[in-house]
């Protein structure tokens, strides 16, 4: 794990305790992440970027390839690792956010 990696682990796991107060955010994660759930992806209209990498032991990668299919217009970030906090990948996922960001900010700003 990189330094700058450590920091942000370290940050995370220091914002989610104590874990009582996020109960209402897992449980909100909980169903995001339930497999039965079904979104209306073809609804999306905003730009999007879809950022996954193929070894996130929580959200099958599977779910981001199937996101960005059917989301018009979507593109896909395929990490070839870093589980599903994309650990590793700090700098190339700001790189592209920012780039993504840029090419889809409003006119004038």
């Amino acid at each position: 794990m990189t330094a700058e990696d450590q920091v942000f682990l370290s940050g995370l796991v220091a914002a989610f305790l104590p874990v009582t107060g996020r109960t209402a955010g897992l449980r909100n994660e909980a169903a995001a992440i339930d497999p039965r759930t079904r979104y209306e992806l073809e609804r999306v209209t905003a730009p999007t970027l879809v950022v996954h990498a193929r070894d996130d032991g929580i959200n099958p990668f599977e779910f981001g390839e199937y996101a960005a299919r059917n989301i018009a217009g979507a593109e896909l970030m395929a990490l070839p690792g870093g589980g599903h906090l994309l650990l590793g990948h700090t700098a190339e996922v700001r790189e592209r956010v920012n780039a993504f960001l840029r090419l889809h900010a409003p006119s004038g700003n």
